[in-house]
C-alpha cells in the first residue's frame, strides 16, 4: 500500500506486508446483452466501458473496473493512472489518438471526493472538452520553424476566448508543448502544456484562448520537445457548440 511505502522510508527494520481480503468478479453475458438491449444508449458493433481515475481504480485489491464489468455485463477498459492527480488519467485518455478514432459507449470517471477539480483553474477543462467534443476545423497552414517548432498566421482567423488551438505533433513521442502567441501590438505571450511521466504521452495539446481578447492573435508558433514532421498539425477547436456558441 502507499501507506507502507511511506512508512518504510522511515524504518530500520522491514514493515510487514500488507494483507487483505480481496473478490474476483466476473462477467457474465446475459440473453439481454447478446441480443442487443443496449441500443437505446446508441449505436456501434462492440459497447465497451471506459474506465479512467485514480489509484483506486488502477490498483487490482480495489478491482473496481471488476465490479464494472461484473455487474454491468459490459467489458471494461481500464486507463486509470496511479499518481497522476485529478486529471492525469482523463487527460491521458481523452487526447489520445485512441479516444479520438474509438470512443467507448460509456465512459466512468472516478475521482475521490478530496480532489479539487478547481485546482488548476479552467485550462484541463478546456483540454478536456475541446478533446471531448472533437469538432476541430481543418488544419491551419502553418510552417516548420527548426526540427522541433512550427508557426502559423492567425491574422485572418477569427478566434473567440472559447476556442481552443490543437498542437498535434503526430506520433506519441512528445511530453511537452511551449505556445507563443504574438499579438498586433507586438505582445508575446508564452505559455506551457506539459505531460508528466506518469501520464500517457500521446502528443496533443489542446491550449484555451480563454483570457484572450478578441482579435489580439495574429502568430502563434508551437515548440515541442520532440521532432516535427510532416504529420505535425495546428488547428482550432470549439469549446461551445449549438446554442452555447
Amino acid at each position: 500500500s502507499s501507506m507502507r511505502e511511506m512508512l518504510q522510508k522511515h524504518c530500520i527494520s522491514h514493515v510487514p506486508t500488507v494483507t487483505a481480503h480481496t473478490y474476483e468478479a466476473v462477467r457474465v453475458e446475459d440473453d439481454a446483452a447478446e441480443s442487443g438491449a443496449m441500443d437505446i444508449f446508441g449505436s456501434g458493433d462492440e459497447t465497451t466501458i471506459a474506465l479512467i481515475g485514480t489509484s483506486y481504480s488502477d490498483k487490482p485489491i480495489s478491482n473496481f473496473s471488476g465490479y464494472l464489468e461484473h455487474w454491468s455485463s459490459i467489458p471494461v477498459e481500464n486507463y486509470s493512472i496511479s499518481g497522476g492527480n485529478q486529471f492525469g488519467s482523463i487527460l491521458s485518455y481523452i487526447t489520445s489518438r485512441e479516444f479520438q478514432e474509438r470512443r467507448p459507449r460509456f465512459l466512468i470517471w472516478e475521482n475521490p471526493i478530496y480532489n479539487n477539480l478547481g485546482q488548476y483553474g479552467a485550462a484541463p477543462w478546456a483540454e478536456i472538452v475541446a478533446a471531448s467534443l472533437g469538432e476541430c476545423s481543418a488544419t491551419i497552414p502553418a510552417n516548420a520553424s527548426g526540427n522541433n517548432a512550427i508557426e502559423a498566421d492567425l491574422s485572418t482567423t477569427k478566434l473567440s476566448d472559447d476556442d481552443v488551438i490543437l498542437a498535434d505533433i503526430g506520433s506519441d513521442v512528445s511530453r511537452k508543448a511551449t505556445f507563443t502567441l504574438t499579438g498586433a501590438d507586438g505582445t508575446v505571450r508564452t505559455r506551457s502544456i506539459e505531460r508528466g511521466d506518469r501520464l500517457r504521452s500521446t502528443g496533443g495539446y489542446f491550449f484555451s484562448l480563454g483570457g484572450f481578447p478578441e482579435g489580439s492573435i495574429e502568430k502563434v508558433a508551437v515548440s515541442f520537445d520532440a521532432p516535427i514532421d510532416d504529420t505535425t498539425t495546428l488547428s482550432i477547436c470549439k469549446t461551445k457548440t449549438g446554442e452555447q456558441s
